[in-house]
Protein backbone atom coordinates (compact mmCIF):
# COMPACT_ATOMS: atom_id res chain seq x y z
CA UNK A 1 0.00 0.00 0.00
CA UNK A 2 2.74 2.16 0.95
CA UNK A 3 4.37 1.66 -2.76
CA UNK A 4 1.32 3.01 -4.46
CA UNK A 5 1.28 6.52 -2.93
CA UNK A 6 1.99 9.44 -4.78
CA UNK A 7 4.52 12.10 -3.22
CA UNK A 8 2.89 14.98 -3.73
CA UNK A 9 -0.52 13.81 -3.34
CA UNK A 10 -0.22 12.06 -0.26
CA UNK A 11 3.76 12.42 1.21
CA UNK A 12 4.04 16.10 1.50
CA UNK A 13 0.62 17.20 2.87
CA UNK A 14 1.15 14.63 5.70
CA UNK A 15 4.72 16.43 6.07
CA UNK A 16 3.18 19.65 6.00
CA UNK A 17 0.84 18.64 8.88
CA UNK A 18 3.42 17.14 11.12
CA UNK A 19 5.36 20.80 10.87
CA UNK A 20 1.75 22.69 11.48
CA UNK A 21 1.41 21.30 14.77
CA UNK A 22 5.23 21.91 15.50
CA UNK A 23 6.58 18.81 15.03
CA UNK A 24 10.59 19.68 14.33
CA UNK A 25 11.91 18.53 10.77
CA UNK A 26 14.99 16.41 12.58
CA UNK A 27 11.69 14.05 14.04
CA UNK A 28 10.30 13.48 10.71
CA UNK A 29 12.67 10.30 9.86
CA UNK A 30 12.47 9.40 13.36
CA UNK A 31 8.17 9.79 12.55
CA UNK A 32 8.01 8.08 9.27
CA UNK A 33 10.83 5.30 9.99
CA UNK A 34 8.64 4.01 13.44
CA UNK A 35 5.34 4.48 11.73
CA UNK A 36 5.27 4.58 7.96
CA UNK A 37 0.97 4.43 8.39
CA UNK A 38 0.96 8.18 9.27
CA UNK A 39 1.33 8.47 5.53
CA UNK A 40 -1.74 6.68 5.06
CA UNK A 41 -4.27 8.37 7.74
CA UNK A 42 -6.67 10.65 6.99
CA UNK A 43 -5.52 13.84 7.36
CA UNK A 44 -8.75 15.38 8.84
CA UNK A 45 -8.66 12.06 10.99
CA UNK A 46 -5.20 13.64 12.13
CA UNK A 47 -6.54 17.12 13.01
CA UNK A 48 -9.73 15.73 14.88
CA UNK A 49 -6.68 13.88 16.83
CA UNK A 50 -4.89 16.77 17.60
CA UNK A 51 -7.83 19.22 18.08
CA UNK A 52 -8.95 16.43 20.62
CA UNK A 53 -5.96 16.40 22.61
CA UNK A 54 -5.81 20.19 22.49
CA UNK A 55 -9.70 19.84 23.60
CA UNK A 56 -8.39 18.12 26.78
CA UNK A 57 -5.82 21.13 27.52
CA UNK A 58 -2.60 19.83 26.16
CA UNK A 59 -0.59 22.79 24.67
CA UNK A 60 0.40 23.04 21.36
CA UNK A 61 3.87 22.61 22.49
CA UNK A 62 2.86 19.23 24.40
CA UNK A 63 0.76 17.46 21.45
CA UNK A 64 3.81 18.24 19.09
CA UNK A 65 6.27 16.58 21.56
CA UNK A 66 4.24 13.68 22.23
CA UNK A 67 3.54 13.17 18.37
CA UNK A 68 7.46 13.16 18.21
CA UNK A 69 8.10 10.29 20.86
CA UNK A 70 5.29 8.12 20.41
CA UNK A 71 5.13 7.74 16.23
CA UNK A 72 1.68 5.66 16.80
CA UNK A 73 -0.08 8.42 18.45
CA UNK A 74 -2.13 10.02 16.25
CA UNK A 75 -3.28 6.38 14.33
CA UNK A 76 -5.89 6.48 17.23
CA UNK A 77 -8.98 7.55 17.00
CA UNK A 78 -10.58 10.01 19.11
CA UNK A 79 -12.61 7.58 21.11
CA UNK A 80 -9.47 5.34 21.88
CA UNK A 81 -7.82 8.37 22.90
CA UNK A 82 -10.32 9.39 25.13
CA UNK A 83 -10.55 5.78 26.75
CA UNK A 84 -7.08 5.61 27.16
CA UNK A 85 -7.22 8.41 29.21
CA UNK A 86 -10.20 7.19 31.41
CA UNK A 87 -8.22 4.18 31.87
CA UNK A 88 -5.37 6.19 33.58
CA UNK A 89 -7.56 8.39 35.65
CA UNK A 90 -10.11 5.84 36.85
CA UNK A 91 -7.63 3.04 37.62
CA UNK A 92 -4.96 5.30 39.28
CA UNK A 93 -7.69 7.64 40.66
CA UNK A 94 -5.41 10.80 38.94
CA UNK A 95 -7.07 14.25 38.84
CA UNK A 96 -6.91 15.24 34.73
CA UNK A 97 -4.39 18.08 35.40
CA UNK A 98 -2.00 14.56 36.82
CA UNK A 99 -3.30 12.19 34.28
CA UNK A 100 -2.29 15.19 30.94
CA UNK A 101 1.28 15.13 33.04
CA UNK A 102 1.58 11.11 32.84
CA UNK A 103 0.98 11.35 29.37
CA UNK A 104 2.91 13.72 28.33
CA UNK A 105 5.82 12.92 30.18
CA UNK A 106 5.34 9.18 28.38
CA UNK A 107 3.05 9.72 25.26
CA UNK A 108 3.68 5.70 24.64
CA UNK A 109 1.23 4.98 27.32
CA UNK A 110 -1.46 6.43 25.15
CA UNK A 111 -0.73 3.68 22.18
CA UNK A 112 0.96 0.99 23.61
CA UNK A 113 -0.39 -2.10 25.37
CA UNK A 114 -2.25 -1.74 28.27
CA UNK A 115 -1.47 -5.43 29.13
CA UNK A 116 2.09 -4.74 31.02
CA UNK A 117 0.01 -1.40 32.61
CA UNK A 118 -2.08 -3.39 34.16
CA UNK A 119 0.00 -6.44 35.05
CA UNK A 120 2.36 -3.70 37.11
CA UNK A 121 -0.31 -2.05 38.20
CA UNK A 122 -1.41 -5.25 40.03
CA UNK A 123 2.35 -6.26 40.97
CA UNK A 124 2.91 -2.81 43.18
CA UNK A 125 -0.31 -3.70 44.61
CA UNK A 126 -0.31 -7.24 45.39
CA UNK A 127 3.23 -8.78 45.11
CA UNK A 128 4.95 -5.63 46.72
CA UNK A 129 2.04 -4.54 49.01
CA UNK A 130 1.92 -0.27 47.83
CA UNK A 131 -1.76 1.53 48.94
CA UNK A 132 -3.60 2.70 46.53
CA UNK A 133 -1.78 6.34 47.36
CA UNK A 134 1.32 4.92 47.38
CA UNK A 135 1.01 3.50 43.65
CA UNK A 136 -0.20 7.05 42.55
CA UNK A 137 2.54 8.82 44.03
CA UNK A 138 4.91 6.45 42.49
CA UNK A 139 3.27 6.51 39.10
CA UNK A 140 3.45 10.27 38.75
CA UNK A 141 7.03 10.93 39.79
CA UNK A 142 8.06 7.81 37.87
CA UNK A 143 5.72 6.95 34.99
CA UNK A 144 7.99 4.00 33.69
CA UNK A 145 7.32 1.95 36.26
CA UNK A 146 4.20 1.18 34.54
CA UNK A 147 5.76 -0.34 31.42
CA UNK A 148 8.66 -1.31 33.49
CA UNK A 149 10.32 -5.31 33.09
CA UNK A 150 8.49 -7.02 36.31
CA UNK A 151 11.19 -8.94 36.55
CA UNK A 152 13.65 -6.09 37.23
CA UNK A 153 10.67 -3.90 39.24
CA UNK A 154 10.71 -7.07 41.75
CA UNK A 155 14.27 -7.47 41.93
CA UNK A 156 14.85 -3.94 42.44
CA UNK A 157 12.08 -3.63 45.04
CA UNK A 158 13.25 -7.19 46.67
CA UNK A 159 16.73 -5.96 47.18
CA UNK A 160 15.41 -2.35 49.02
CA UNK A 161 13.26 -3.81 50.84
CA UNK A 162 14.59 -7.08 52.11
CA UNK A 163 18.09 -6.33 51.96
CA UNK A 164 18.22 -2.64 52.70
CA UNK A 165 15.05 -2.49 54.98
CA UNK A 166 13.93 0.03 52.92
CA UNK A 167 9.58 0.41 54.23
CA UNK A 168 7.18 1.10 51.74
CA UNK A 169 6.51 4.64 52.38
CA UNK A 170 10.57 5.71 51.90
CA UNK A 171 10.37 3.96 48.28
CA UNK A 172 7.05 5.52 47.87
CA UNK A 173 8.25 9.10 48.74
CA UNK A 174 12.10 8.38 46.52
CA UNK A 175 10.01 6.14 44.01
CA UNK A 176 13.04 7.07 41.36
CA UNK A 177 15.11 4.39 43.07
CA UNK A 178 12.63 2.06 41.58
CA UNK A 179 13.98 3.39 37.89
CA UNK A 180 17.20 2.70 38.51
CA UNK A 181 19.70 -0.29 37.47
CA UNK A 182 20.00 -3.52 39.99
CA UNK A 183 23.66 -3.62 39.95
CA UNK A 184 23.83 0.08 40.72
CA UNK A 185 21.54 -0.19 43.59
CA UNK A 186 23.30 -3.55 45.14
CA UNK A 187 26.94 -1.70 44.41
CA UNK A 188 26.36 1.42 46.08
CA UNK A 189 24.60 -0.44 48.93
CA UNK A 190 27.34 -2.82 49.21
CA UNK A 191 29.94 -0.16 49.20
CA UNK A 192 28.01 2.13 51.95
CA UNK A 193 27.87 -1.01 54.27
CA UNK A 194 31.86 -1.39 53.56
CA UNK A 195 32.25 1.99 54.73
CA UNK A 196 29.43 1.25 57.58
CA UNK A 197 27.13 3.83 56.82
CA UNK A 198 24.23 1.83 55.13
CA UNK A 199 21.73 3.83 57.47
CA UNK A 200 18.68 5.08 55.52
CA UNK A 201 16.43 5.56 58.51
CA UNK A 202 15.61 9.28 58.49
CA UNK A 203 14.89 9.22 62.03
CA UNK A 204 18.75 8.03 62.73
CA UNK A 205 21.71 10.08 62.54
CA UNK A 206 23.75 9.42 59.47
CA UNK A 207 21.21 9.14 56.97
CA UNK A 208 21.96 8.81 53.62
CA UNK A 209 18.96 9.65 51.39
CA UNK A 210 17.31 6.87 48.67
CA UNK A 211 17.52 9.78 46.33
CA UNK A 212 21.35 10.57 47.10
CA UNK A 213 22.03 7.24 46.79
CA UNK A 214 20.80 6.15 42.76
CA UNK A 215 21.26 10.30 41.66
CA UNK A 216 24.68 11.21 42.41
CA UNK A 217 27.46 10.37 39.28
CA UNK A 218 30.28 7.47 41.11
CA UNK A 219 32.87 9.76 41.60
CA UNK A 220 30.64 12.55 43.32
CA UNK A 221 28.87 9.72 45.38
CA UNK A 222 32.36 7.56 46.43
CA UNK A 223 33.56 11.12 47.53
CA UNK A 224 30.48 12.39 49.18
CA UNK A 225 30.39 9.48 51.75
CA UNK A 226 34.29 9.35 52.14
CA UNK A 227 34.46 13.16 53.34
CA UNK A 228 36.22 12.37 56.50
CA UNK A 229 38.76 10.96 55.43
CA UNK A 230 41.93 11.88 54.29
CA UNK A 231 42.78 11.26 50.54
CA UNK A 232 45.55 8.39 50.95
CA UNK A 233 42.99 6.73 53.00
CA UNK A 234 40.30 7.10 50.28
CA UNK A 235 42.36 5.69 48.06
CA UNK A 236 43.32 2.86 49.27
CA UNK A 237 39.74 2.44 50.69
CA UNK A 238 38.67 2.42 47.36
CA UNK A 239 40.95 -0.20 46.28
CA UNK A 240 40.34 -2.30 48.90
CA UNK A 241 36.63 -2.32 48.54
CA UNK A 242 36.47 -2.75 44.49
CA UNK A 243 39.06 -6.02 45.40
CA UNK A 244 36.74 -7.62 48.14
CA UNK A 245 33.48 -6.02 45.61
CA UNK A 246 35.36 -8.29 42.73
CA UNK A 247 35.65 -11.35 44.71
CA UNK A 248 32.48 -11.28 46.24
CA UNK A 249 30.80 -11.48 42.73
CA UNK A 250 32.12 -14.66 42.37
CA UNK A 251 32.94 -15.18 38.21
CA UNK A 252 36.79 -14.68 38.73
CA UNK A 253 36.06 -18.34 40.51
CA UNK A 254 35.09 -19.69 37.51
CA UNK A 255 38.23 -18.35 35.81
CA UNK A 256 35.99 -15.56 34.09
CA UNK A 257 36.98 -11.63 33.42
CA UNK A 258 35.01 -9.09 34.02
CA UNK A 259 34.01 -8.04 30.06
CA UNK A 260 33.47 -12.36 29.96
CA UNK A 261 29.82 -11.59 31.54
CA UNK A 262 28.96 -8.60 29.80
CA UNK A 263 25.40 -9.80 28.89
CA UNK A 264 25.48 -10.21 24.97
CA UNK A 265 23.29 -7.36 22.96
CA UNK A 266 23.14 -6.33 19.21
CA UNK A 267 26.36 -3.53 20.42
CA UNK A 268 28.87 -6.42 22.45
CA UNK A 269 27.94 -8.91 19.07
CA UNK A 270 29.31 -6.28 16.93
CA UNK A 271 32.21 -5.56 19.75
CA UNK A 272 32.92 -9.45 19.43
CA UNK A 273 32.65 -9.56 16.07
CA UNK A 274 36.01 -7.00 16.04
CA UNK A 275 38.18 -9.05 18.29
CA UNK A 276 41.35 -10.64 16.88
CA UNK A 277 40.94 -14.18 17.10
CA UNK A 278 43.53 -14.91 19.85
CA UNK A 279 41.35 -12.89 22.17
CA UNK A 280 38.22 -14.07 20.76
CA UNK A 281 39.65 -17.89 21.67
CA UNK A 282 40.44 -17.01 25.09
CA UNK A 283 37.35 -15.79 25.81
CA UNK A 284 35.52 -18.96 24.82
CA UNK A 285 37.72 -21.36 26.58
CA UNK A 286 37.03 -19.43 30.11
CA UNK A 287 33.49 -19.47 29.36
CA UNK A 288 33.30 -22.89 28.19
CA UNK A 289 35.38 -23.58 31.34
CA UNK A 290 33.19 -21.54 33.28
CA UNK A 291 29.82 -23.22 31.67
CA UNK A 292 31.45 -27.03 32.55
CA UNK A 293 32.52 -25.85 36.05
CA UNK A 294 28.81 -24.47 37.00
CA UNK A 295 27.25 -27.82 35.55
CA UNK A 296 29.68 -29.71 38.44
CA UNK A 297 28.64 -27.02 40.53
CA UNK A 298 32.77 -26.37 41.40
CA UNK A 299 34.47 -23.81 40.89
CA UNK A 300 38.53 -23.67 40.16
CA UNK A 301 41.77 -24.14 42.56
CA UNK A 302 41.97 -20.99 44.41
CA UNK A 303 45.67 -20.12 42.53
CA UNK A 304 44.01 -19.98 39.13
CA UNK A 305 41.24 -17.36 40.11
CA UNK A 306 41.20 -14.55 37.73
CA UNK A 307 43.14 -11.62 40.44
CA UNK A 308 41.43 -7.91 40.54
CA UNK A 309 45.01 -6.86 38.81
CA UNK A 310 44.94 -9.32 35.99
CA UNK A 311 41.41 -8.38 35.02
CA UNK A 312 41.80 -7.06 31.80
CA UNK A 313 39.02 -4.52 29.64
CA UNK A 314 39.56 -6.38 26.44
CA UNK A 315 36.38 -6.10 25.17
CA UNK A 316 35.27 -2.80 26.34
CA UNK A 317 37.73 -1.08 23.81
CA UNK A 318 35.49 -2.08 21.05
CA UNK A 319 32.54 -1.96 22.68
CA UNK A 320 33.19 1.35 22.95
CA UNK A 321 33.80 1.90 19.48
CA UNK A 322 30.81 0.56 18.65
CA UNK A 323 28.31 2.31 20.45
CA UNK A 324 30.22 5.84 19.48
CA UNK A 325 29.80 4.77 15.87
CA UNK A 326 26.38 3.81 16.67
CA UNK A 327 25.15 6.87 17.90
CA UNK A 328 26.78 9.14 15.32
CA UNK A 329 24.34 6.75 12.50
CA UNK A 330 21.46 7.59 14.90
CA UNK A 331 22.26 11.48 15.14
CA UNK A 332 23.09 11.65 11.54
CA UNK A 333 19.18 9.78 10.64
CA UNK A 334 17.65 12.11 12.68
CA UNK A 335 18.98 15.38 10.42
Amino acid sequence: MLLRLDFKADIVPRLLFLKEIGVEDSRFGYIITHNPFILTENLENLQARVNFLKSRKFSSETVASMVSRAPYLLNFSVKRLDNRLGFYQEQIKLSASNTRSLVARLPRLLCGSLEPVKENLKVCEIELGFKGNEIQHIVIAVPKVLTANKRKLTQIFDFLHNNMKVPHYLIAKFPQVLNTKYLRLRERHLFLEYLGKAQYDPTLPGYISLDRLVSLPDEPFCMLNMASRAPVATGRLMLGFRKWYYNMCGFNKLGLMRDDTIYEDSDVKEALRRLPEGIYNDRMFRIKRALDLSMKQQVLPKDLWTKYEEDIHYLSPYLDEVIRERKEKEEWMKK
